[in-house]
């Protein structure tokens, strides 16, 4: 559920990014490092969200999007011309999240 940045524990965003940027970053290291190591070719695909791209009423969540288009950007310019790297950054999707996005916010999306 999307979550105001005031309201969050300090174990609630270690749990956030731990998730949505270090299971990235480390799946990312040891892929790159296999192929990369052999000079084979691949591709990398990473799910951010349109919250990294426009904002986020979850700052945290937002934060992490945001982040993953960064290590894409970034690994595509390293891993080149290895391995591909892609980001894709879909709109909203209907999970229970959705119900605590503002009908504004939706329109505007």
């Amino acid at each position: 559920m999307a979550k105001r940045l005031l309201d969050y524990q300090t174990e609630e965003i270690d749990t956030v990014l731990n998730i949505n940027i270090k299971g990235f970053i480390y799946f990312t290291q040891m892929f790159g490092k296999l192929l990369l190591q052999s000079q084979r070719k691949g591709v990398i695909v990473n799910m951010s969200s349109v919250s990294g791209m426009e904002g986020s009423s979850d700052a945290i969540y937002g934060l992490s999007k945001a982040a993953i288009l960064g290590l894409t950007k970034s690994c595509a310019m390293n891993f080149s011309p290895y391995i591909r790297v892609n980001a894709v950054a879909p709109t909203m999707v209907d999970t229970p999240m959705m119900d605590t996005i503002p009908d504004w916010r939706k329109k505007e999306i």
